[in-house]
């Protein structure tokens, strides 16, 4: 090879990088001023990808206009082997220098899934299922998992009340163990935010009966400042050994019996959920509570009402006797 050919072969790369970097800078401005107009999008790299493939796939999903040139950005760039798979989600008119450093820097797409306080197990499955990240039935399997159960203490055939209802972010990635583990992690961080001050009453009983009070608490009413009277009652009722008397436990016992209508006949259901027939607390948890049922729950108010009824405005009734209660369900009940 003579001289004057190889001082032509670094100019000639050269050259190249410097037409790679035009095209780039005006894919750039087109992307940025609009000219191309992508919508955020999902795009999805399976482990073992080769960068041909990408780009290829890349393009054909519009996402870049042309797979040559990214590759061609890749290989100045050596970058080809560092992108990760994974779901993405470009925003709308990302540059390819953008998608690029997105691939390679692994920043995956997160999703958010909203778990609303007093639902049960089997509603929290539904909504993972829902949201795409495994079928209902691999989450109560996760949900029920023996090595979960031990890790956290639960001493429950599942986690049902330990699934703190909360916002969680996601990834495709993502499957029932590893949203229980997170979601059974947040309720061990709030539970000792809740009880960081429980009162004696609470002190005296175990993790998993004042969770199965607060996810009473968490059924019987919505209403923030009623949380610590429901509390009140519930406690005042087991201290004189009297009947819970509670319909949601009934409910829950009823399970996919229940067609949204509770009946006189359901009140005699053989259930141990059912609390007009068994003395004492449920066996666990009938939902997942949030922090202000689990904080009535450790600090009840200090009344001695033993009953209370919903009145039309969604609201309760409380009392201290039975005849009050009486004029009370006379009241909002049989004559709203």
């Amino acid at each position: 090879m003579n001289r004057r050919f190889r001082l032509l072969v670094p100019a000639a790369l050269t050259a190249a990088a410097l037409t790679a970097a035009g095209w780039l800078a005006y894919d750039v401005m087109r992307f940025s001023h609009g000219e191309i107009t992508i919508p955020p999008q999902e795009f999805t790299i399976t482990p073992g990808t080769p960068a041909n493939r990408i780009g290829r796939d890349l393009e054909t999903a519009g996402c870049i206009t042309s797979a040559w040139r990214f590759r061609l950005l890749l290989r100045l760039q050596n970058t080809a082997g560092a992108l990760q798979a994974g779901t993405y989600r470009f925003p709308p008119r990302s540059s390819p220098a953008t998608i690029i450093d997105m691939l390679c820097s692994g920043r995956v797409a997160v999703y958010q899934l909203t778990v609303p306080e007093g639902l049960t197990l089997r509603e929290i499955a539904g909504l993972v299922e829902r949201a795409g990240i495994c079928p209902a039935a691999d989450f109560a399997a996760a949900a029920a998992a023996p090595a979960l159960l031990e890790r956290h203490g639960i001493t429950a055939p599942n986690a049902e009340g330990y699934l703190f209802p909360d916002t969680y972010g996601y990834t495709r990635a993502d499957d029932g163990a590893a949203l229980t583990e997170r979601m059974v992690n947040t309720f061990n961080r709030r539970f000792a935010a809740a009880t960081a001050d429980s009162s004696p009453r609470a002190a005296a009983r175990s993790r998993h009966e004042l969770i199965t009070i607060a996810a009473i608490i968490e059924k019987e009413t919505a209403v923030p400042e009623e949380k610590p009277l429901v509390a009140a009652v519930i406690y005042n009722r087991l201290d004189r050994r009297m009947h819970l008397a509670c319909d949601p436990t009934v409910i829950y016992g009823l399970g996919e019996e229940f067609d949204g209508n509770l009946r006189r006949c359901d009140l005699r259901h053989p259930s141990p959920y059912n609390t007009y027939r068994h003395r004492g607390l449920p066996p666990g948890p009938i939902c997942s509570p949030g922090f202000a049922a689990i904080a009535a729950a450790v600090r009840p108010a200090e009344v001695d009402y033993l009953y209370f009824v919903a009145r039309p405005d969604g609201r309760h009734h409380f009392s201290a006797t039975l005849s009050e209660h009486n004029r009370a369900v006379r009241r909002y009940q049989l004559n709203p």
